[in-house]
C-alpha cells in the first residue's frame, strides 16, 4: 500500500466559494476506484509553518498512484481548483 499526502496553502485570492468547491472536488477523489481511503481537511492551528488543508489517499502501489494522477478526474480538479493553490507540498510512503 503506498500513501499519498498533499498539503496546499491558498492564494489571498481565494474565495470562501472556491475553497468549499475544492474540498468537495477532493472529497469526490473517494469515489475513484483506484483510491482505498481518502481523508481531508482544513487547518485548525495556526502557526507560520501551517498549510491550509491536507488530503491523505491510499492506493495499492506507486502505479496506481500514476493512474489516477492521469485519471479524467484528477486533471478536471488541476484544471479547475489548482489555480486557487499558491504552495502544494506532496509525499508519499509505504505502508
Amino acid at each position: 500500500m503506498l500513501r499519498h499526502i498533499v498539503m496546499h496553502r491558498y492564494k489571498d485570492t481565494a474565495s470562501a466559494d472556491d475553497l468549499v468547491a475544492l474540498k468537495a472536488a477532493v472529497e469526490s477523489f473517494s469515489e475513484h476506484p483506484l483510491v482505498h481511503s481518502l481523508t481531508c481537511g482544513t487547518n485548525v492551528g495556526k502557526g507560520p509553518n501551517h498549510f491550509d488543508f491536507v488530503m491523505v489517499a491510499d492506493f495499492d502501489d506507486a502505479d496506481a498512484l500514476g493512474d489516477y494522477i492521469q485519471s479524467d478526474m484528477h486533471k478536471t480538479y488541476v484544471c479547475e481548483h489548482a489555480k486557487h493553490v499558491a504552495t502544494l507540498s506532496v509525499i508519499q510512503h509505504e505502508l
